[in-house]
């Protein structure tokens, strides 16, 4: 792994709630052997007001020259829906 360093890709597809206003938000991390951060991918949090009518999104990230050794990945991927009284 250390000569070829594929590139490793991750992709997910999220849509806002239909019956409430709700934001996007993920966060990939690479780590080494030993559990320590090597580099992370975490775009923007994406808000979505209510009422809307967006259509299915999909975000991507390709790792590269990400540096030595065979990293391992850990992801978290957070959608939320808030209710909005008037």
């Amino acid at each position: 792994m250390d000569q070829l360093q594929p590139h490793i890709k991750i992709s997910d597809w999220y849509a806002p709630c239909q019956d409430c206003g709700s934001e996007y938000n993920i966060s990939v991390e690479l780590l080494d052997e030993e559990m320590k951060h090597i580099i992370n991918f975490q775009p923007d949090v994406v808000v979505f007001e209510w009422p809307n009518k967006e259509p299915w999104c999909q975000t991507t990230h390709v790792f590269k020259d990400y540096g030595p050794g065979d990293p391992l990945m850990e992801g978290r991927k957070l959608v939320f829906g808030q209710v909005i009284m008037e």
